[in-house]
């Protein structure tokens, strides 16, 4: 029961814009057969093949700079602080990947000079100061390497992580698409990317004529709740009011957008349609409010000021 409970709580996944494609490439059957269980050990296999090359890069260039600075043990202890962070990333990387900030403030600046390595009194001892330059070279190799290799690592341990939920995902959704196919039906979330087809590369006369209505202006309630896929539907008909002559008249709070009812992006109200209308936006901000006490209006007020 408890396995059936997690299955139909991670199966809601299946019904969010989130999951729906986002392009219309391939077909469902080609999508289950890429995603499926059957094909799931070679994938895995194969980036777990890429990320260990990562890896070996990564420890030879550790390793490399650690007998460096271990050649001296006594030098090592006078250098400033600041190591510890260098071998927490390292020893990290298989559960955490590497930092989206590396490299700190202060490796960083390690990397600016190797007397930044060295505290200003015992940058007078020459033997300390070509103690660090001898292993400058390879703590730079090694951060260089981190730097330019941290999409494509990031990218091998996030999706390592995230393939078998997404390998049970689809097997979920490849037997809810045989279950559609055996009794005709669709489900209602799937009516949006069943428009886009029928919607895409058609201008809006022929969409209209296939509606039998036409529209010179509209009105949308509730825009913050609009998704990526809903406003793709709904745009080339905003763009045909206003081009007529017309009106589109969108009411939205972003605020509201936290909820993320119905897959709602609130970036399409705060910064897509303004950047995309920018020559057709009237803006107008409500400044009364019927529906909150006033201390409640007050304290969001400031929170949001």
């Amino acid at each position: 029961w408890g396995l059936e409970q997690a299955l139909a709580a991670k199966g809601r996944i299946l019904f969010s814009d989130e999951f729906l494609p986002q392009d219309d490439t391939q077909s469902q059957t080609e999508r289950d057969q890429q995603f499926s269980f059957a094909h799931f050990a070679d994938v895995q296999h194969r980036l777990q093949t890429q990320r260990e090359q990562f890896d070996a890069a990564i420890a030879q260039r550790y390793q490399a700079l650690n007998a460096l600075l271990q050649s001296n043990t006594s030098y090592f202890d006078e250098l400033k602080s600041g190591w510890s962070t260098l071998a927490k990333v390292i020893d990290e990387l298989p559960r955490k990947g590497i930092p989206q900030d590396f490299p700190s403030a202060t490796l960083s600046k390690f990397k600016d000079a190797s007397e930044n390595w060295l505290t200003k009194e015992k940058q007078k001892d020459a033997a300390l100061v070509g103690y660090a330059a001898q292993a400058y070279p390879a703590y730079c190799d090694l951060l260089d390497y981190l730097r330019a290799h941290t999409p494509d690592y990031n990218t091998l341990h996030l999706t390592l992580r995230q393939l078998p939920e997404l390998a049970l995902l689809n097997e979920l959704r490849a037997h809810l698409f045989q279950v559609e196919q055996e009794d005709c039906t669709r489900l209602l979330g799937d009516l949006a990317i069943l428009l886009v087809e029928i919607a895409e590369g058609n201008d809006t006369a022929f969409i209209y004529e296939r509606m039998g209505v036409r529209y010179n202006s509209l009105f949308i309630d509730e825009f913050q709740d609009t998704s990526r896929l809903h406003w793709s539907l709904l745009e080339p008909f905003v763009k045909n009011a206003i081009s007529q002559g017309g009106e589109a008249l969108l009411v939205g709070d972003v605020k509201q957008a936290i909820y993320r009812w119905r897959g709602g992006d609130w970036k399409l109200l705060a910064e897509k349609i303004p950047g995309d209308y920018e020559n057709n936006l009237s803006l107008e901000t409500l400044a009364d409010n019927y529906r909150s006490a006033k201390q409640v209006v007050e304290f969001n007020n400031q929170l949001f000021a």
